[in-house]
């Protein structure tokens, strides 16, 4: 799981001191150690805690409200995005058209060089970083959405992965998704909705 309270916090230049609180408590992830699970956070700490079939279970319930609860972030970060991408290309255009002006005003001379150079390097840095921070967030958006789907679908996608996955070794719980790529449970998700449909197919006849 990503930590998306550190993201709302960087990309909106956020000095909050809540969200720093509240990372303390934000499971990214948690592994068996013999008879412990290490629970790791998002402000770096580590709990060890006895392994116990309990404790394990409280651990994904909690990291499962965590997507609930922080669900909203997924429009902050689509938000920032949006704005990352419409200002690069802004900003682009914007320089266009001030070389276009620097052309037909300016006669030839070191200062239309130098002013030449600075109208094609800063568009091309101005998007190249819209870009790149736009695509981080994106990432950010399509873990949130993953574990959204995955959190809606469990049961069906472990039921379906028992018979289709012939390398099925346990069921995959939250902790396991950032194995899984967005679109790989997306395709578990069409190939189900597709058996389904056979199924009522067949119940018809």
């Amino acid at each position: 799981m990503k930590d998306y309270l550190n993201q709302i916090k960087t990309s909106n230049k956020i000095k909050n001191k809540s969200i720093d609180e509240e990372r303390k408590y934000f499971i990214l992830d948690y592994k068996r150690k013999g008879n412990n699970l290490v629970i790791h956070y998002a402000n770096d700490a580590d709990l060890v805690i006895p392994y116990t079939s309990q404790n394990e279970k409280n651990i994904l319930s909690e990291m499962k409200n965590q997507i609930i609860e922080y669900g909203y972030t997924e429009d902050i970060l689509e938000k920032d995005a949006f704005k990352l991408e419409f200002f690069g290309v802004l900003f682009s255009i914007i320089f266009l058209i001030i070389n276009i002006g620097i052309n037909a005003m300016l006669p030839s001379s070191i200062l239309f060089n130098i002013l030449k150079v600075i109208d094609i390097v800063l568009p091309i840095l101005i998007t190249y970083y819209s870009v790149k921070y736009a695509n981080i967030s994106k990432e950010y958006i399509n873990d949130i959405k993953k574990h959204k789907l995955f959190i809606e679908n469990e049961l069906k996608i472990n039921e379906y992965r028992k018979v289709n996955d012939i390398t099925y070794e346990k069921d995959l719980t939250i902790n396991d998704i950032d194995k899984v790529k967005l679109e790989e449970l997306k395709d578990i998700l069409i190939n189900i909705e597709q058996e389904e449909r056979k199924q009522k197919r067949l119940t018809l006849r």
